[in-house]
């Protein structure tokens, strides 16, 4: 399977890559995994934040499932294809442990994932502390979000050119306000990110629609009879008056009526 990098693309394996404008990079950790051992890794989560390592850990806020867009932690989800992957910098909320908005540097992947409750492949963007990092920090589930590009307030620093993730569903808890998670990376970069996940966002719809077509449209299932079962046969639906007949008049013996005399003719006894 062909991955599409966007941003500073980084080859598999490799993380000598810089983010242009003075991004840096985390510290280069041992690749000798293998391949089919990353992927047999990265496509099936049997839980969300499972890994013993807590690297990456300034990523999580501590009710990070009651806020919108993130999956619930402890789901499992199957990834089905990866669309796009590369590096980007990552605005803090302000909401993790530390109350940190400062700019760090995270390996995304948006794919498509199938999660309990849909009947149709989610698109998400996963986020890792690293390229080879087992599991992600953050998921962020786009089934109900936004994306928008914008830019930054300073033309000339390395983060002018920005993308936003915004979610129109309201948070579980009303303590928490609306969260929208900003993204930077070149421009080229950001507008392929923008455009990818927007095209999977209209794939999704599309294919609810189409799932919602075929469920609307399919003939009601009926119910056979068990083998060992079996039914009174069924009266029809009309039937004709039914009037009981009179009885029968009592019989009476019958009397031999009188001969007419014959003309002519004497009877003689």
């Amino acid at each position: 399977m062909r991955h599409n990098h966007v941003g500073s693309p980084v080859s598999t394996g490799s993380m000598d890559s810089a983010i242009e404008s003075g991004n840096t990079l985390p510290t280069k950790v041992d690749q000798r995994e293998t391949l089919g051992d990353i992927i047999q890794r990265r496509f099936h989560r049997e839980s969300l934040f499972d890994g013993d390592s807590d690297e990456g850990s300034e990523d999580l806020d501590d009710e990070d499932h009651m806020m919108p867009g993130l999956l619930n932690k402890g789901v499992s989800y199957t990834v089905q294809n990866v669309l796009v992957q590369g590096w980007v910098s990552k605005k803090g909320t302000g909401q993790d442990l530390f109350a940190s908005r400062a700019w760090k540097t995270r390996w995304a992947v948006l794919s498509l994932a199938r999660v309990p409750g849909h009947d149709v492949d989610v698109p998400m963007l996963e986020i890792y502390w690293s390229e080879s990092a087992p599991t992600p920090s953050t998921v962020i589930v786009l089934s109900s979000a936004v994306i928008l590009p914008t830019e930054g307030p300073d033309p000339v620093k390395w983060n002018f050119y920005r993308f936003e993730i915004r979610h129109v569903k309201k948070p579980v808890n009303d303590s928490f306000q609306q969260v929208t998670r900003i993204f930077s990376c070149p421009r080229e970069g950001r507008d392929r990110w923008v455009y990818a996940m927007n095209q999977a966002l209209l794939d999704y719809e599309k294919a609810k629609a189409s799932r919602k077509r075929i469920v609307s449209t399919s003939p009601p299932r009926t119910l056979a009879a068990p083998a060992n079962e079996s039914f009174p046969p069924m009266k029809p639906i009309r039937t004709r008056l039914s009037i009981p007949m009179s009885p029968p008049l009592p019989s009476k013996p019958s009397v031999p009526l009188p001969r007419p005399p014959l003309a002519g003719v004497n009877l003689v006894d």
